[in-house]
């Protein structure tokens, strides 16, 4: 860690670059824990699977309604 106090900055300045360290750091935190398009593109086609099939069943359902 930078000692800002020794390179002439303010109270208020050193708050500052020391809020400002945390959150790249946050940030890089939240980059990493990212999923990628590649990882989330199985999920993406099940999920997208099942709700053609639940909305299939129920557009067969009313058909046979209709039809009875």
């Amino acid at each position: 860690m930078v000692d800002y106090k020794e390179k002439g900055y303010s109270e208020a300045e050193v708050e500052i670059l020391l809020k400002i360290e945390r959150l790249t750091g946050l940030v890089d935190v939240v980059v990493k824990s990212y999923v990628k398009r590649e990882e989330f593109e199985p999920v993406q086609r099940l999920v997208y699977g099942l709700v053609g099939v639940i909305l299939m069943a129920v557009v067969v359902a009313l058909i046979a309604l209709v039809l009875q």
